[in-house]
């Protein structure tokens, strides 16, 4: 494709168009993101929270019933025949420290926390640690319980929901790109169809028509209304053709006995009353021209009338 036609594709009403509609489309799209993102994670933190809490209610019933080394054995039980993904324990004495448990000691916090875990310092730092969701329970002895899960199930689900829609909206412009790009293509067609018509109608080929396909949309139908109107011109061309012969045809028997009039008058007219005969003649004959093209005067004025009226 040449530069020129690029150019000219770009700047096509059907390309800005399919350019504006796909700024609406990616504007709904991204409102549409954002609601799926957030009520996503919201729902996701809420089955963490609620399956968090019931962990730790239920390890509470155990500590009502066995107090705390009953609730101690317990929670390495879980600890160690855990099959539904990592779960973090931490159970803390009423003076802080730590019973048991895969979590460091902490500050006690009742309810729902996020949090990263300290780690101690002959670990490295470079160990990448995770940040967890918790849920706390101070129990009624003061010891204090926390069931945590990693949080990253959360983030790795919004970066899924991100990607998805990122390749969602990459595709959708892609395709609007290439959309409006053949759509264009195919109207640039059209209107050079009907510029080269309308170039060949100038240069004087009355006959010259747009095609027509048969689609039936808007162009089509401007299409036939100006091949219509054309035919209209044609005609009326050719009637003022035909007109132009009949004018011509009808003024040259009376111009012709006028000239003869004169003539007779300048080779064979000696006296006065010749002359005037001749005059008198002559002046008959100019008044059957006045009378001629009055009456072609008046038939145009009644057509023109007519076709006023008829608009």
């Amino acid at each position: 494709m040449s530069s020129a036609r690029l150019t000219r594709l770009l700047r096509s009403a059907s390309f800005r168009l399919t350019v504006i509609y796909t700024g609406l489309f990616m504007v709904s799209a991204g409102a549409l993101f954002a609601t799926v993102y957030w009520t996503a994670t919201a729902a996701m933190q809420n089955d963490m929270a609620a399956v968090l809490r019931t962990e730790a209610l239920q390890l509470t019933e155990f500590h009502r019933r066995s107090g705390l080394a009953g609730l101690a054995q317990q929670i390495t039980r879980r600890m160690d025949f855990r099959t539904r993904g990592p779960i973090y324990y931490l159970l803390q004495a009423p003076n802080r420290r730590v019973v048991v448990g895969n979590l460091p000691g902490m500050p006690p916090v009742d309810g729902v926390i996020d949090f990263v875990p300290e780690v101690d310092s002959g670990e490295l730092e470079t160990e990448k640690r995770p940040r967890l969701t918790g849920y706390g329970l101070t129990l009624s002895d003061g010891s204090f319980l926390m069931v945590a899960q990693d949080a990253n199930r959360l983030s790795d689900m919004q970066s899924a929901i991100i990607q998805a829609f990122a390749w969602s909206a990459g595709l959708t412009l892609l395709l609007a790109i290439a959309g409006g790009a053949w759509l264009g293509n195919i109207f640039l067609r059209r209107i050079d169809t009907i510029t080269r018509a309308s170039r060949a109608i100038m240069e004087g080929d009355l006959s010259a028509r747009i095609p027509e396909r048969g689609t039936h949309d808007e162009i089509e139908q401007l299409i036939t209304n100006l091949n219509a109107m054309l035919s209209r011109i044609q005609q009326l061309m050719d009637g003022l053709r035909q007109v132009s012969s009949y004018i011509a045809h009808d003024l040259r028997t009376p111009l012709g006995r006028l000239r003869q009039h004169l003539e007779n008058a300048r080779d064979r007219a000696t006296t006065t009353a010749d002359y005037g005969q001749a005059t008198e003649a002559a002046i008959v004959e100019a008044d059957d021209l006045l009378d001629t093209f009055s009456a072609l005067l008046r038939i145009a004025q009644v057509e023109a009338g007519s076709q006023m009226s008829a608009f």
